[in-house]
């Protein structure tokens, strides 16, 4: 029950960054005509070019925005680390899920490994999870204590240190 309510808020959140991506898109090509217009019309004028610089204004936190939700966009697909396709399973994914069955992860601390192994922040797990920051850290201690590795840095380098 808990994943497929996952998926329905990532798919949310992958349709609602479109739509705000698309309408600063829209606000940033309809103020450059405006600020272009507007300036035709006024050249001169300090009203003009007060407005000029608002628009100007806009239009720059539009592509700042704008270059942030393609950015989120772009991290989107980790949120689905958690979900192996069995049969294009790598074998390097393979071992990495032997090993959390070894040590009796749950699904939510499988989840939170892949995660962390993907170098995925504390608040960047809890932000795809859709959990609270705590949530994660209590995961990792569990994760931590199961697998007797003291941190980040030694759980990733188990896995990674026979790939050198």
């Amino acid at each position: 029950m808990r994943m497929e309510k996952l998926k329905i808020n990532q798919n949310y959140g992958w349709w609602h960054t479109c739509l705000i991506s698309s309408l600063l898109i829209i606000i940033t090509v309809y103020s450059g005509f405006e600020v272009k217009a507007e300036l035709v019309r006024h050249s001169g004028s300090y009203k003009a070019m007060f407005h000029g610089a608002l628009e100007i204004g806009l239009i720059v936190i539009s592509l700042i925005l704008l270059f942030y939700f393609v950015f989120l966009l772009r991290r989107k697909p980790l949120a689905d680390s958690g979900q192996f396709d069995q049969a294009n399973e790598t074998s390097f994914q393979k071992a990495v899920n032997e090993q959390f069955t070894e040590w009796r992860f749950t699904s939510s601390e499988k989840q939170v490994a892949m995660l962390l192994l993907k170098g995925l922040s504390v608040k960047e797990i809890a932000d795809v999870r859709h959990v609270q920051e705590k949530t994660v850290h209590n995961q990792l201690s569990t994760i931590y204590d199961k697998s007797q590795l003291s941190g980040r840095h030694v759980f990733a380098a188990r896995f990674f240190e026979d790939l050198l």
